[in-house]
């Protein structure tokens, strides 16, 4: 299973600093298109692969695990303009598509350790508006409750219940990406 969510990442890896010069790593439904658009809009410097290791510390914004399922799945299922949408969603519960929008926020921690030994600090999503005022989105309609018990009807734990110990032992703390990846590398080859 791992590699499978290791596969997905053969991009780049970025960081944006903020002007109160707090280093962000920007991740898929938790603030990225607002990020982005800040970023963009103040032309904030961003740091790319090799230079991140030069970095003292990043922050990562986390999202309810659940919400940003919900979220993810219902963004690539219009983005692609996905029809049959149960037979989608069995895909999605077998692992026979994952994806960036709705993959375990943990991944993305993984590849950014790629490129970054030092310390995370790991704060609410909600936290991000404090700073930044932009609430862009990528302009997809907004999930609505017969898709979302749809999806809640697949077997989401696999997909959540990493990030929801992820939060429960670090949210709101600063610690070593390499101590956090070793000890969630073990669980995350259990799913």
């Amino acid at each position: 299973m791992l590699t499978k969510w290791y596969k997905i990442f053969t991009n780049n890896c970025s960081v944006i600093e903020l002007p109160n010069n707090e280093i962000v790593y920007p991740i898929f439904k938790n603030g990225y298109t607002s990020l982005r658009m800040f970023s963009f809009q103040n032309q904030c410097k961003v740091y790319s692969n090799s230079d991140l290791n030069k970095l003292k510390e990043i922050t990562v914004f986390l999202r309810n695990p659940i919400e940003r399922f919900l979220s993810g799945v219902n963004t690539v299922i219009e983005m692609e303009n996905i029809l049959d949408i149960p037979s989608f969603l069995k895909d999605i519960n077998e692992f026979k598509f994952i994806d960036r929008h709705f993959m375990p926020q943990i991944c993305w921690l993984f590849h950014l350790s790629k490129y970054y030994k030092g310390d995370i600090k790991l704060r609410s999503v909600k936290e991000l508006f404090d700073i930044i005022p932009n609430r862009n989105s990528p302009g997809f309609p907004k999930i609505t409750n017969e898709r979302k018990n749809l999806i809640l009807s697949i077997n989401t734990n696999r997909y959540t219940e990493i990030d929801q110990l992820l939060q429960k032992k670090y949210l709101n703390s600063t610690v070593s990406i390499v101590t956090v990846t070793k000890e969630f590398k073990n669980v995350l080859s259990s799913f």
